[in-house]
């Protein structure tokens, strides 16, 4: 009988903890609508967004969120943790790596698919943001090198900006600190990407594969590190996504886990 008690005891428990467990993540819609944004002086971010490699390459500094790149983790990652955010203004305030061989990414989509990026490496023009797009994992449209955009003159990994991504189903525009840079119209006629729908910033090493883009790693000049002020999401709740099998299968966003160097596009 005491036996018989313990376990009934046990069994409520675990229900009540189950129950506690499901509550901290409410029910995500089929479409986000948001209009927030995140930083990172409190813990209000974990709600949506996973982090990689965070026991050993991430920190909060300042208000910052600061993300290392080691030999260990070569790509330590903010990731958007659901499978609903489609059209959105997403917008991003960092301070890139001033390291050779890192690049500093800001992303939505994935490579194998459709991505819309922003980059930026200290071998090629460190006073520039890169932004480059991907259709079905392809270059597309004679578009076959990233576009260079003048900031403020300095290397920028020296002062924060602000890089957003505007996607809607017939525009995207890539913008900083609220200024136009690249406009990419689907009335054009051009190969316009219909799946860009994951959101990730990170650090990572391009020297690994791509040491003519961004330099040859020194692992012995560090840290190799970028700091990010906040990310903000401003959905298009409105405006749903292709509902063709296709992209709803590409809509598919591979889990987030500690995986040391996750496959990156190079710009």
């Amino acid at each position: 009988m005491f036996s018989l008690a313990l376990l009934t005891v046990a069994v409520v428990m675990a229900l009540l903890l189950t129950v506690a467990d499901a509550a901290v993540v409410p029910p995500q819609p089929e479409i986000a609508c948001l209009d927030q944004t995140w930083t990172f002086d409190n813990q209000d971010f974990r709600q949506y967004f996973n982090l990689t490699c965070e026991e050993t390459n991430v920190a909060f500094v300042d208000g910052m969120l600061r993300l290392t790149m080691t030999e260990e983790c070569f790509s330590p990652t903010l990731q958007y943790k659901y499978e609903n955010l489609y059209y959105a203004r997403t917008e991003v305030e960092f301070k890139a790596s001033t390291k050779m061989g890192t690049a500093t990414a800001f992303m939505r989509g994935w490579p194998e698919h459709s991505e819309l990026d922003f980059e930026h490496t200290n071998l090629k023009e460190p006073t520039k943001i890169q932004s480059m797009y991907f259709v079905h994992g392809k270059r597309v449209n004679g578009e076959t090198e990233a576009g260079f955009h003048s900031v403020s003159g300095k290397p920028l990994g020296t002062e924060f900006h602000k890089y957003a991504i505007d996607y809607t189903p017939q525009k995207v525009q890539w913008q900083v600190d609220g200024k136009g840079v690249r406009d990419l119209l689907k009335e054009d006629g051009k190969e316009y990407p219909e799946d860009a729908w994951s959101l990730r910033f990170n650090i990572w090493n391009g020297g690994l594969k791509n040491a003519d883009w961004a330099g040859k790693t020194d692992w012995n000049d560090g840290p190799h590190e970028v700091y990010l002020k906040s990310i903000t999401i401003q959905s298009y709740c409105d405006q749903k996504p292709p509902q063709s099998a296709e992209a709803a299968a590409l809509k598919q966003i591979p889990p987030t886990g500690t995986v040391a160097n996750p496959p990156q596009a190079a710009a």
